[in-house]
């Protein structure tokens, strides 16, 4: 189960989609107060297809990826669930991957259907957002949740959280300070909005990575996308993907092995 959990840890600290949205300071729960490391993820109430009132203890028992989406069938949110379904390394098998949107039960239904997405868990914070007011991912007003990937332990224990590209860096940083790997590889994606936002979050990101690169002495392959558009995303993803895990080899090699 370690073994499993040091995986997960790896493929998905670097997950890192956009569309931050900000909230009124004074509501509560704080998110980042209660979703910390080594916290457990609050018991919520939520809804399945075919089945209401499940709860997050239910799940209590296996590794868990939780993927949480603002709202299905739009692009993004779409894009990070097809990722978690079908570039997920095969590990699907042995552990739950679950997605949390404020859908509707059956309009989560649905989109699996139409997207043919069998491997997943959709779970719904409608119409209640019992999950959304106990983790403090809830966008007031907007009846959606704030994009997170959680990692969590078979004791429903939090091992690694990621919001957004910004948060990258200081998720790399830890990651070395584990001493667990070598090099290390950052994923990520963001499109460009309407707005400054995505200069100030691609050029930042960026920075941040090579820096933790240059302070700490470890290969760090910068695999995050910048794109005009999901379907731009598309078309490089795999490619780039591939030129990363290659990159990441022939530094590891010259670094470690460089005889």
């Amino acid at each position: 189960m370690n073994k499993i959990l040091c995986l997960v840890t790896a493929c998905i600290s670097f997950v890192a989609l956009f569309f931050m949205f900000t909230v009124n300071a004074s509501s509560k729960p704080n998110r980042a107060d209660v979703l910390k490391v080594g916290n457990s993820i609050p018991n919520a109430q939520l809804n399945k297809f075919g089945q209401s009132n499940v709860e997050i203890d239910d799940f209590k028992g296996k590794v868990k990826i939780i993927s949480i989406v603002p709202q299905l069938n739009t692009p993004t949110c779409d894009e990070q669930t097809h990722q978690f379904s079908e570039k997920n390394g095969g590990l699907d098998k042995s552990i739950d991957i679950i997605t949390i949107s404020t859908n509707t039960a059956k309009g989560q239904d649905a989109f699996a259907k139409k997207a043919n997405i069998s491997n997943l868990i959709f779970l719904s914070d409608n119409p209640s957002f019992n999950f959304g007011k106990k983790t403090g991912l809830l966008l007031e007003g907007m009846d959606m949740l704030r994009r997170t990937v959680l990692v969590v332990d078979e004791k429903n224990i939090i091992h690694k959280t990621v919001p957004g590209a910004l948060e990258i860096p200081i998720a790399l940083k830890k990651l070395k300070e584990s001493r667990i790997f070598d090099v290390m590889i950052a994923i990520g994606l963001v499109v460009r909005g309407d707005t400054y936002h995505f200069e100030i979050v691609s050029n930042e990101s960026a920075s941040g990575i090579m820096r933790v690169q240059l302070d700490h002495s470890i290969p760090i392959i910068n695999a995050v996308l910048t794109t005009n558009s999901s379907k731009e995303a598309l078309a490089r993803v795999v490619i780039k993907g591939e030129e990363a895990a290659e990159c990441a080899i022939e530094m590891a090699l010259k670094i470690y092995h460089n005889d």
